[in-house]
């Protein structure tokens, strides 16, 4: 409902709804002069609690005038907060296993060639 105490004086009622013959909550927050932007999301109950698909944050532009490091992942790395280069480090480890299991993919598959005798033969016809 907005991260700033005016951002939530702008709603005027959050409600949840929880369907327990079906599994699923919905939860809304109406906005109190335009109904355009009202909020609502809808998600699944397990054992009784709410949970939602990840939900998608703005990320601005650092010269957006809005732009703050809990909205725009370009100010967070300028300013290397904790959650920026956690998520950093996490893209560095993913990109290294990726490469890593890449190669010993490629690798293998060499050897299943050369074991064939199928990498010889293609070696020969690249050089002719």
């Amino acid at each position: 409902m907005g991260s700033t105490r005016k951002q939530q004086d702008e709603y005027e009622l959050q409600s949840i709804q929880k369907y327990f013959e079906r599994d699923t909550f919905s939860m809304t927050c109406i906005h109190k002069r335009n109904s355009s932007r009202n909020i609502q999301i809808d998600g699944v109950l397990i054992n009784q609690q709410c949970f939602t698909h990840p939900l998608i944050v703005l990320d601005l532009d650092s010269s957006d005038p809005h732009a703050n490091v809990d909205n725009s992942m370009e100010l967070a790395f300028l300013k290397r907060t904790p959650e920026a280069l956690s998520i950093s480090k996490d893209a560095q480890d993913i990109t290294r296993e990726y490469i890593s299991d890449t190669c010993y993919a490629f690798q293998k598959d060499l050897r299943d060639l050369e074991s064939l005798g199928i990498s010889k033969a293609v070696s020969d016809n690249i050089k002719q």
